[in-house]
């Protein structure tokens, strides 16, 4: 597996663009959903719930880098094992 890299560029901007694979010979990717729950505030005898930003958050096996991901960036995604 290659990670692919793209420059796009114009006179007022330059864009780098990386196609990630999850799965590389040497790391593998776990990745979790987040869902939040309500949370109980007991002094107005109520409930909360926050909304996160991001749908999924991709670790690497050794915890050391992370990725947060919205279900659209999922979608595009192809590929076995996901």
């Amino acid at each position: 597996m290659t990670m692919d890299i793209f420059v796009f560029a114009d006179y007022n901007s330059v864009k780098l663009v990386m196609l990630i694979p999850l799965k590389t010979f040497e790391r593998l990717f776990y990745m979790y959903k987040l869902i939040t729950f309500p949370y109980k505030i007991s002094n107005l005898d109520n409930y909360i719930q926050l909304t996160a930003e991001y749908d999924s958050l991709v670790l690497d096996d050794s915890n050391q880098r992370f990725i947060l991901w919205k279900e659209a960036d999922l979608k595009k995604c192809r590929g076995k094992g996901l």
